[in-house]
Parts: structure tokens; sequence; C-alpha cells
């Protein structure tokens, strides 16, 4: 899944115009958590109407593949990167793609000449080697790359994503309630993604990676407090699905 996932973002971002790559690859993560807002609506209406099928879980996976199956059909129609084409000396194959994937002719011809300069350009670069890490500004780069990486996911926000409905249940719910109240978090995640593609022109990449974090590791330091705090009480499992 995660290949699939870093791949659809790759392409995106090699076939979409520059001027609107950010907004397009932001549009393949909203794609992603309206699939994961789906997913929980559907649990919650299964678990409703089959409540006491022993093979419910099956209906559940039974119900995912049929997104999977209607995605790699579709990768079948998905024309190849133009960029990959160019790279491999596919020149033409290249220029048939951009004219169909681009406004007018000459935006495909000027696009197909910055992909050709830039891929010649790259054949100028001796191969990277780890004493590239000697450099101070190519070290901080990587460095903070990985730092980015590392921090998105320890902040747990996916342990909340897999687990949410098993969270709820021991913090109060009924298995059904909180298969219902689990939608929620995708519907948060949705709109979310929706406020991001909004502000994605309006402030600046840094300022809302750095809200993002902190939105995200508050919301779940409050689930841990609360936890320790209201454990047991009426209220906590609302709080939970507030935070």
């Amino acid at each position: 899944m995660q290949a699939t996932r870093f791949t659809c973002g790759t392409d995106l971002a090699e076939v979409s115009p520059a001027d609107k790559r950010g907004r397009m690859v932001t549009q393949n993560e909203l794609m992603i958590v309206t699939g994961q807002f789906l997913a929980f609506v559907l649990n919650a209406i299964i678990a409703m109407v089959l409540a006491d099928n022993d093979h419910l879980w099956r209906y559940m996976f039974s119900v995912a593949a049929i997104p999977a199956v209607m995605l790699f059909l579709g990768m079948m129609k998905l024309p190849e990167s133009p960029r990959w084409l160019v790279s491999k000396g596919k020149i033409s194959e290249a220029m048939d793609i951009l004219k169909k994937i681009r406004a007018t002719d000459a935006h495909a011809i000027s696009e197909l000449n910055d992909i050709q300069d830039t891929i010649m350009a790259e054949k100028n670069i001796k191969p990277v080697s780890l004493s590239e890490l000697n450099i101070p500004w190519i070290r901080r780069i990587i460095l903070i790359g990985m730092g980015i990486a590392a921090c998105s996911q320890l902040t747990g926000v996916n342990s909340i994503m897999y687990y949410g409905t098993q969270v709820l249940m021991e913090s109060g719910f009924s298995m059904q309630a909180a298969l219902i109240a689990n939608t929620l978090n995708g519907l948060t995640s949705v709109l979310a993604t929706f406020l991001g593609i909004w502000l994605l022109t309006k402030i600046k990449r840094r300022i809302m990676l750095l809200i993002g974090l902190a939105g995200t590791t508050t919301s779940l330091l409050l689930v841990s407090i609360s936890s320790f705090v209201l454990g047991g009480t009426d209220i906590f499992p609302y709080l939970i699905v507030i935070s």
C-alpha cells in the first residue's frame, strides 16, 4: 500500500504543471483520507447491519477490495511519466503524452524542452556518495528531511488512524458506538486536508508544517493526559472523540 501511495505521488508530481504541482500532490492526499473516511463509514454500517455475524471482518475486507481493483484497472489507462520517457530516450512518446495533458501544444513543447534540459544537466552531475555528507549544507538538508519524516510518524497519528476504534472501545464505548464515533476521525482528516489545500498558496510551507505537527502532538498529548486524569469517568470517551 505504501509503495503504491509513494508511486502515485511521484507520478503526479512528474505529470503536473509546475505551477499546480503542490496542489495536485495535496489532492492525492485528499483522496487517501477520503478513502479512509469512507472505509470508516462503511465499516460502521456493516457492523450495525451484521452485528451478530461471525464473519463480519470478512465483509469489511471484501468491500475494501473493490476500490483496490478499480485502482488497478485505472492504472492500466494512466499515461507514463513524460520525464521517465525522456530519460529513456523516448522523446516522441513523451511529446504525445504532454500534448494530451497540457492545454496547448506550445505548453507541451516548452515543458519537453525543460525536461530535456534538466535531464541533460543531471547527467553531468557526479554520482552521489557518502562522502557528500561531509559538505555542511548537504548534511543539513538530509538531516532536516530525516527529522521531518521521523517526527511526522513519531507524533503517533497512525496509531489513531489504524486503531481508533480499539482506542474508543477501551475508553468506554461499545463496539458499534466506537465504529460510529471513529467516522469523525476520518471526517476530520478530510476537512483538515481541504483546509491545507486552501492554505497552500496563502502561507509558507514551513509554517503549515509547524502548525500541523503542533496540532497533532497537542491532541495526542491531551488524549494521554486525560486517560490518567479522567480515565473511567463518563466524560472520558467523549473527550477522546473531541481530541
